[in-house]
């Protein structure tokens, strides 16, 4: 980014003197230089429509449901608020069994309609109790990463550190992981 058009003030705000643009979202980078978001600085989102709705006690509401693993709420300067939303493998694969539904991997389950409706359910029950500016309108459903268990392991626990790489595993020769998927298109689902 060069910076804000006829906005050098602006531009200043946000870019550094080394380049850096800074989003207000406080993260890391790991060995392979994947960027990891932990936190955000600003703890509240400001709507479009000037509503203030703080994300943190909305992302933790989400998270107590079995079948979601994480949960992050974007809406800052947006019409409305939507979740960016992470399936819990082990538990959603067992539901789905139950059903006669078989996953083959975190991307199916993150495209498959029956997660979508599972999700979908629990974000209502969860988010009930909300003010109409804070209900959750949309959210995308975002594969788990390589190190969490596969979506057909029935013995898998759960956890709740989707991008933790594990240094134990049951097999000796652990399998290498995939490369992460394609990020999802944000102006067409959101």
């Amino acid at each position: 980014m060069q910076g804000y058009y006829k906005g050098p003030d602006a531009t200043r705000e946000v870019i550094d003197e080394e380049g850096w643009f800074h989003t207000g979202d406080i993260g890391y980078l790991d060995a392979d230089n994947y960027l990891f978001i932990t936190d955000r600085k600003k703890d509240l989102i400001k709507t479009a429509g000037g509503k203030f709705v703080a994300p943190q006690p909305i992302e933790n509401a989400l998270k107590t449901s079995p079948y979601i693993l994480n949960a992050m709420i974007v809406g800052d300067q947006r019409r409305f608020v939507v979740a960016l939303i992470v399936p819990n493998a082990a538990t959603v694969s067992a539901k789905l069994q139950d059903q006669g539904v078989r996953l083959a991997s975190h991307e199916e389950m993150a495209a498959h309609p029956a997660v979508r409706s599972l999700i979908e359910t629990e974000v209502k029950r969860l988010t009930a109790h909300l003010a109409q500016w804070e209900t959750i309108k949309r959210f995308a459903l975002l594969p788990t990463t390589a190190a969490s268990p596969s979506p057909s392991s029935s013995s898998a626990a759960s956890s709740n550190k989707t991008t933790a790489k594990s240094s134990t595993s049951s097999t000796p020769n652990p399998p290498i992981p995939s490369p992460p998927s394609p990020a999802p298109k944000w102006d067409s689902q959101f």
